[in-house]
């Protein structure tokens, strides 16, 4: 019977050597592989943008519509040329586009703000008047101020 169980945890522990070594190269396959994939970056291609503005500079329309005017299709054109060409976009072209649209969007899409009574101002003034920042409070929103005017200023160039 002694055998027997020496036999068996002999064998016990060799699986577990097994699978152990099994997951220390199934790790370094994965490590190797991110690896591999963090460094490659594929450049994106807008050759099919242009494809299309020319398909559209040639394209036809039913007789009971007006083909498209070529003054648009052209400037349509260099704008896309200017947009692919500009620093910004080439870097990274969704935070590009995203910041466009959060510009465009949100001046389109202020809305007035609600009537307020007389009540109501003159309580919100006395508010402000109340709260007096620190020094701290201070530098830190001159700060923020800067932080956004340099954010604001790469994004526009």
């Amino acid at each position: 019977m002694k055998r027997s169980s020496k036999e068996r945890r002999k064998r016990k522990k060799e699986a577990f050597s097994q699978r152990l070594e099994q997951a220390k190269t199934d790790a370094l396959r994965a490590k190797a592989a991110i690896g591999k994939k963090k460094g490659k970056r594929k450049p994106i291609s807008f050759s099919g943008f242009s494809e299309t503005l020319d398909e559209l500079s040639s394209f036809r329309v039913a007789k009971n519509k007006r083909p498209p005017k070529k003054a648009s299709v052209v400037q349509e054109k260099e704008r896309l040329a200017a947009v692919v060409s500009h620093p910004v976009f080439q870097v990274n072209p969704l935070k590009a586009v995203q910041n466009h649209l959060r510009h465009t969007l949100a001046s389109a899409s202020q809305e007035p703000e609600p009537t307020r009574t007389r009540a109501q101002q003159q309580q919100q003034q006395k508010k402000k008047k109340k709260k007096k920042l620190t020094d701290a409070e201070k530098r830190q929103q001159r700060y923020r101020k800067k932080m956004e005017k340099q954010a604001s200023m790469c994004m526009d160039t």
